[in-house]
């Protein structure tokens, strides 16, 4: 419920706290007052989870076992919006923290594949290798807090540019739309190399018509856009903090 300013005052707090378990606590409390949706009393649970089991690199297995049974009470606008895309998710997977999911849409362009990194009772990452335009906003509307990023595919060594500069990915830019590339167009930390550069939209704006070598501050810049993007498009502020 993004219009709720109680419920943005608790996720303030816990952005501005990430390593304090007390906000977490008095949120799952408040949800279990005031809970609209199965998805808060399911919040309430996995934070209360979260919160007394030790921090790891990878998820601990009572936070996964958890999550494997309850992942979609507590993504619901996620799991709705994969079913809509392939009518299922088409697969699920963990890797360390992140739970890879992926469904093949009913049109060419509607694969999507992303990794969402749960840290702590939320997801804080969430990493796209396609699909952006079809999920950022249902992502977002059940993860505020979340900061949204492009997969890179990073190069085996950084690679010199002109002016000191360094080249460190390269990122599919068929997952991003107009929307995105509005907000970072003449951004001053954005460059591309000039075989990287991004060409004319098509005529149904699905996105660049090539791939977009990136820098380090280019992957930043598109990321706030991207999270920017992603949390207007769900109803939230576009300044609450992320806990990446």
């Amino acid at each position: 419920m993004p219009a709720n300013p109680e419920r943005l005052a608790f996720l303030r707090a816990i952005a501005a706290a990430p390593d304090d378990n007390t906000p977490r606590v008095v949120y799952a409390d408040w949800l279990d007052e005031h809970a609209a949706t199965d998805a808060d009393r399911a919040r309430a649970e996995f934070l209360r989870i979260a919160c007394k089991v030790a921090n790891k690199a990878r998820i601990t297995k009572v936070e996964q076992v958890w999550l494997a049974a309850n992942w979609k009470r507590m993504l619901p606008t996620v799991s709705e919006k994969f079913v809509e895309l392939g009518g299922k998710p088409g697969g699920v997977e963990w890797v360390g923290r992140n739970l890879k999911l992926w469904a093949a849409g009913r049109k060419p362009s509607g694969w999507v594949q992303v990794e969402l990194e749960v840290w702590r009772g939320f997801v804080r990452r969430v990493v796209y290798h396609s699909g952006y335009i079809g999920v950022a906003a249902a992502v977002a509307a059940d993860e505020p807090l979340a900061r949204h990023e492009l997969f890179p595919e990073l190069l085996p060594y950084p690679r010199p540019l002109s002016g000191g500069r360094f080249r460190v990915g390269v990122a599919p830019a068929e997952c991003l739309g107009q929307e995105v590339w509005d907000r970072v167009t003449g951004h001053a930390t954005v460059s591309t190399t000039s075989r990287g550069e991004v060409k004319m939209f098509d005529a149904a704006e699905a996105g660049p018509l090539t791939r977009v070598e990136l820098h380090r501050t280019a992957l930043d810049a598109i990321s706030k856009a991207m999270t920017a993007h992603a949390r207007t498009a769900a109803g939230w502020p576009t300044d609450l903090p992320t806990l990446a």
